[in-house]
């Protein structure tokens, strides 16, 4: 499975080589607004996400 992340990444080398976006998002079968979403997570929010993902890995 293919993550959205590699999905990105994939659509940004493409679209790099000349091909429009609508274009390069079907042919991942990303949706396009993926490609501009943002994550709205407040500092604390992104701090205690960050101290949960040390404590996991441990």
């Amino acid at each position: 499975m293919v993550s959205s992340q590699q999905k990105q990444a994939a659509v940004g080398d493409l679209i790099g080589q000349g091909l429009s976006k609508r274009k390069v998002c079907e042919l991942v079968q990303l949706e396009r607004k993926e490609l501009y979403y943002e994550s709205k997570l407040s500092e604390e929010n992104q701090q205690t996400t960050v101290y949960l993902k040390e404590i996991a890995y441990q």
